[in-house]
């Protein structure tokens, strides 16, 4: 999703360990059929398909140590594997996935 701060910066989820604040990243994948499971109670499983419906699963790439991680991006997102993006700062650590923060990035020509 477009973040509202700027047309250039969108939202996307990634588990926590992996997030590096302004590391550099291209996208490796297309978009990958997985999605992190998501506990909830018993009779309330249509929260996990509410929580995922707008992203997609890519894999992106570290630039400076070529560490390979999970990235879920809107999926209105206009991301290209041929661009390099830059990561901002996290915007929600409360989320409904165990792990999973919402962070914004950028395209690294962005200013």
């Amino acid at each position: 999703m477009q973040s509202k701060n700027s047309p250039e910066q969108y939202s996307a989820r990634l588990y926590a360990p992996d997030y590096f604040p302004d590391a550099i990243f291209t996208i490796e994948s297309d978009p990958l059929a997985y999605k992190p499971t998501v506990k909830v109670q018993e009779g309330e499983s249509f929260l996990e398909e509410l929580y995922w419906r707008n992203y997609t699963t890519r894999v992106i790439r570290y630039a400076n140590t070529g560490e390979r991680v999970l990235f879920f991006p809107h999926k209105n997102a206009r991301i290209s594997k041929k661009n390099q993006y830059r990561l901002g700062k996290i915007q929600s650590t409360k989320e409904l996935a165990k792990g999973i923060i919402t962070t914004i990035y950028r395209p690294l020509n962005s200013s």
